[in-house]
């Protein structure tokens, strides 16, 4: 069973928002449930091809993997990350380096 769970999201023309409604701006620029135990959720927006997500690792150690979009072997691959824990303690490795 998958950790991994994305979506896509696109970039919208200015004249079509101009015409959207509250609930149309709520699917479209809306993120909800961004944690979910035991599994990483991404939202990929075609707005400078940023990435919003979640991890809430409970019983398991959860690796963040390519998606689809990315076009790359890696995740990490011509972009960066950034991390906060909103959570209790925690650990992230990287390439075998220890984070606590």
């Amino acid at each position: 069973m998958s950790t991994m769970i994305y979506n896509e999201r696109f970039a919208s023309h200015p004249n079509d928002f101009a015409h959207y409604d509250t609930n149309r701006i709520r699917d479209e620029f809306l993120i909800e449930n961004i944690f979910e135990q035991d599994k990483i959720k991404l939202t990929y927006a075609g707005y400078d091809r940023f990435i919003t997500g979640g991890a809430m690792p409970i019983g398991q150690e959860l690796v963040l993997e390519t998606i689809d979009p990315l076009k790359a072997n890696y995740f990490c691959d011509r972009r960066e990350v950034g991390i906060l824990n909103v959570g209790g303690a925690g650990t992230i490795i990287v390439d075998g380096e220890i984070f606590s």
